[in-house]
């Protein structure tokens, strides 16, 4: 009598053969920091940019709900590593803001200026409400004119869905036209 076992693995891989989109929670603020970069190096508080050219990114850090892992406790399985930019279905923020620490451009302290910030699609941050394609890292251009030399000092705060808050202070390079 010939016994034999079967395995299926169901493995959900989009067009360009990357990895599906993971279900994950935000649990924190990993890092904030500006464009452009200067030698591969993030523009820094002390940089004088210019608002053309300026942009708030930020890394947010999630939990996965699927633990899936493949290992080499398969025999003869293997998946070819392509450079795929992670994708994720973040299913707990509520919203996300940028709330003044300081006046800026006419705006007194705790103004959320999340309006005038917007991404490469020009959703801007404030109407930001499907976060079913997320990628890590966020990045959003500033959509006003700088009066004159300014420093943005505010917090990115993302609000979660069971009403718990993540808050991150942040200060930019100096604005100007």
């Amino acid at each position: 009598m010939l016994a034999s076992w079967a395995c299926t693995l169901s493995l959900d891989f989009d067009t360009e053969g990357c990895p599906s989109i993971r279900r994950v929670n935000v649990v924190g603020i990993e890092q904030i920091f500006f464009s452009p970069f200067m030698n591969q190096i993030a523009a820094s508080n002390a940089d004088t940019v210019s608002s053309r050219d300026f942009r708030l990114n930020f890394e947010l850090t999630y939990q996965s709900f699927q633990q899936a892992s493949l290992g080499s406790w398969i025999p003869g399985f293997a998946i070819a590593q392509v450079d795929c930019e992670p994708r994720f279905f973040v299913e707990n923020i509520s919203n996300i803001m940028v709330i003044l620490d300081q006046p800026f451009n006419g705006f007194p302290v705790g103004t959320d200026i999340a309006f005038l910030l917007s991404n490469n699609n020009d959703v801007q941050l404030n109407r930001l409400r499907d976060f079913r394609d997320s990628r890590q890292f966020f990045s959003f251009r500033f959509n006003q004119n700088i009066g004159n030399l300014q420093q943005l000092n505010a917090s990115l705060v993302v609000t979660l869905r069971d009403g718990s808050v993540l808050s991150e202070p942040f200060q930019s390079p100096f604005l100007t036209n």
